[in-house]
């Protein structure tokens, strides 16, 4: 799936909370990780996540698993595939930004599988250790730990993976995974679409994950090719946009949040979309929507939109997602 979020760049601002039940569970696990060993690999990563008081977030979707550190120079974000198995050869992509600017951050490395990598080599290689849980730490230009996290290894499968599948569409500038029989190493991966390369962002061998180009919009081609072997299909860059002339409501304040899809033109089947709002509004139809665009509905130009009622509760903010639903085969 592809999920659009709005922030404060694009109109609305996005409110993260850490609840009290959360921080209970991550407590809880650590506690049973010293009586069962079977839970060792969770109990880790909770004990870790906690230990960092919010300096390292995790998240899976889209195929990716995302941990980021947020350190006094600026956020380091590592992306994994989220399938990692026992013996993986796997590709990664890491992001160093420096706080408030695009400009890289010098000097740091992070180990990894337990070799360390230079964060100044953007995309990196590596066999993922044996099933259980591998460790990450973030060191900074003078070998100073500053974060460290814990992801999950998966035993070693000796299933086949499945053939390529190639999408039918994606979102602009959005992550999109396609399944299918990789060697997990980048290197040797290229994907095009409408003819221009598109950068992957991770690897394993039953999947890649590569992000989508911001246009653009509509039909188009896309074109794997993996050691030599290529496939090509169609494909749609779908744009999606949020807008609402507020960013915070006081309560019972009203704002209409406007969703744009573009791309659309020449489509023969519905388009499936989830609308979900959090935070202190009611969205009118309710804060969870499955939202159908038929081709009827598409205007001229290849677009179709549809506006919401946001309702304050108390005084605050809200966030509003947009998600795509791209079908799998």
């Amino acid at each position: 799936m592809i999920v659009m979020g709005l922030s404060h760049s694009s109109g609305l601002s996005i409110l993260k909370v850490a609840s009290r039940r959360d921080r209970m569970q991550n407590t809880n696990c650590k506690i049973i990780s010293i009586i069962l060993t079977y839970l060792l690999p969770l109990a880790l990563l909770a004990a870790v996540n906690a230990s960092a008081a919010g300096q390292v977030q995790q998240e899976a979707k889209n195929g990716l698993s995302t941990t980021t550190f947020n350190t006094p120079q600026g956020q380091v974000i590592l992306r994994l595939p989220d399938d990692m198995r026992a013996g993986d050869t796997i590709t990664g992509t890491v992001i160093a930004e420096r706080r408030g600017s695009t400009e890289p951050i010098a000097g740091y490395s992070m180990q990894i599988a337990d070799k360390n990598t230079a964060l100044s080599i953007p995309v990196f290689t590596f066999v993922a250790p044996a099933a259980g849980s591998m460790l990450l730490v973030l060191k900074n230009s003078s070998g100073t730990e500053v974060g460290r996290a814990v992801i999950p290894i998966q035993p070693a499968s000796t299933a086949a993976p499945s053939n390529l599948v190639l999408p039918p569409f994606g979102q602009n500038g959005r992550p999109l995974m396609i399944p299918g029989k990789f060697d997990g190493d980048a290197s040797n991966t290229s994907v095009t679409i409408g003819g221009k390369p598109v950068d992957v962002i991770a690897e394993s061998p039953r999947k890649v994950v590569i992000q989508i180009p911001p246009g653009p919009n509509g039909p188009t081609t896309i074109t794997v090719t993996e050691q030599g072997k290529t496939t090509t299909g169609a494909f749609r860059n779908v744009g999606v946009n949020l807008s609402a002339p507020k960013t915070s409501l006081m309560k019972g304040e009203k704002t209409t949040v406007t969703v744009q899809v573009s791309g659309l033109q020449g489509i023969k089947q519905n388009l499936p979309m989830d609308l979900v709002t959090t935070g202190v509004v009611n969205m009118e139809g309710g804060n969870t929507q499955h939202i159908t665009i038929q081709p009827s509905e598409v205007q001229a130009g290849g677009t179709a939109s549809l506006t919401r009622t946001l309702t304050g509760i108390t005084p605050g903010t809200f966030n509003v997602t947009a998600t795509v639903i791209v079908p799998r085969k």
